[in-house]
């Protein structure tokens, strides 16, 4: 079986780590492939 990685860089100087995580994986903005079974 494939395992999709995906890596995420964040960087303090940018601000807040949460702030960053919010802001990427905004649900308005990100959505799940439901063709995939998602892995969380």
């Amino acid at each position: 079986a494939h395992l999709m990685l995906e890596s995420v860089l964040l960087e303090p100087t940018d601000g807040d780590i949460t702030t960053q995580l919010h802001e990427r994986f905004d649900p308005r903005h990100h959505r799940l492939d439901l063709r995939q079974a998602p892995l969380m």
